[in-house]
């Protein structure tokens, strides 16, 4: 997870499903960067499968981005993710909930997970199946990043910027 740890982020969510033995039987860690009101209710639960590492410089999040197996975003509120997008052209593939502009990165499981709802149950049930299918993991991820930079980088959106000018101005010459 990168992002501010408040409520509307599923922070909750994910401090409930650290505690999870099935997930602790799996030795999956969630690994939190960021800071905000929910800070001291996540350092209280920090240990073997919950770390906290605080907010990072944009160089160290993308760093932590490009050595993690997934982004867990289970956030209930969200417009276009800049963290989703961060992720993905850092090759790591998301499991997230179905909010915002969650679907133009994940269009489909190759690409990642969308779950249901933002609950530490839905969390955990598709924590467990992504690591079922882990060796998928690193294929999903270039289908993200390649996705990002085909889609969404400085060039394509600036291309289609000027393409809604150039339209807008060809409709105002005819009327």
């Amino acid at each position: 997870f990168v992002g501010r740890l408040i409520p509307e982020k599923g922070v909750s969510a994910l401090i409930e499903a650290s505690r999870d033995e099935r997930l602790r039987a799996a030795r999956v860690t969630f690994v939190l960067a960021g800071d905000g009101p929910l800070a001291g209710d996540v350092s209280d639960t920090k240990s073997s499968t919950l770390r906290w590492v605080g907010r990072l410089s944009r160089e160290d999040a993308a760093a932590l981005l490009l050595q993690a197996d997934c982004l867990c975003l289970p956030t209930r509120s969200e417009g276009f993710s800049t963290t989703l997008l961060e992720a993905s052209a850092c090759g790591c593939p998301s499991l997230v909930t179905d909010v915002g502009g969650a679907r133009e990165l994940i269009p489909d499981a190759s690409y990642g997970t969308i779950m249901s709802d933002a609950s530490a149950e839905t969390v955990v049930r598709e924590v467990l199946s992504l690591r079922e299918r882990r060796l998928e993991l690193p294929l999903m991820g270039e289908r993200c990043e390649r996705l990002v930079k085909g889609r969404f980088s400085w060039d394509d959106t600036a291309a289609k910027v000027e393409a809604v000018f150039g339209r807008a101005s060809a409709d105002r010459r005819s009327i």
